[in-house]
């Protein structure tokens, strides 16, 4: 796909494959060349790639220096997406932006500011009824009250997803997709014993 991009010198295209090829590489737990590729479409979407592509490529590039424990960083990308997605309206970029910056702030210490953004990205989630957002979002409320020391409260978020999880599985009718989707959500539950511990 992105060899008949750039055969038709498709900036867009060429970013939008270039951002998948770079999450590929994030889940092989390549990160740097994650990272490289990530760049790469941020250069073409900047070139006429759209602005779509630009506020994706930012997050993406945040998301992989969150991973690779650079967090002031990844907030710094986080932030510029979210400035493309509000200029453009996009509200399910928001919701992914505004969680993405919330991890990234909680995980300098940064409570109240990370719980700010975290609560407008619940906010849009539930306004736009995106509820895989919704789970993780709640999810990353309930690790952030329990680094606070607010153990109920995180007890809430995380049965709250949890609960929102068990709703949504009940909808898959693939038995090796409910499978897949479950595995998935493994993380909350390891919250929900650590918070319930």
């Amino acid at each position: 796909a992105l060899a008949q991009y750039r055969e038709r010198k498709n900036a867009e295209g060429q970013a939008r494959v270039l951002n998948n090829m770079g999450n590929v590489e994030h889940q092989l737990g390549r990160d740097r060349r994650a990272l490289e590729l990530h760049q790469e479409a941020l250069t073409l979407s900047r070139q006429g790639g759209g602005k779509e592509n630009e506020a994706r490529s930012l997050n993406t590039i945040g998301q992989t220096y969150y991973a690779l424990g650079e967090y002031a960083k990844a907030l710094e990308y986080h932030r510029q997406s979210l400035e493309i997605r509000r200029a453009t309206g996009d509200l399910p970029g928001q919701g992914t932006s505004l969680d993405s910056e919330g991890r990234a702030w909680h995980r300098l210490g940064e409570y109240d500011k990370s719980l700010a953004a975290l609560n407008e990205a619940l906010t849009i989630r539930r306004n736009i009824r995106e509820q895989i957002g919704e789970m993780d979002t709640l999810r990353n409320l309930a690790a952030v009250e329990r680094d606070r020391g607010h153990l109920s409260v995180a007890g809430e978020y995380i049965a709250a997803a949890v609960d929102l999880e068990e709703a949504l599985r009940e909808r898959i009718t693939s038995p090796a997709l409910r499978t897949s989707f479950v595995a998935s959500q493994q993380d909350k539950y390891e919250l929900f014993v650590d918070i319930l511990q």
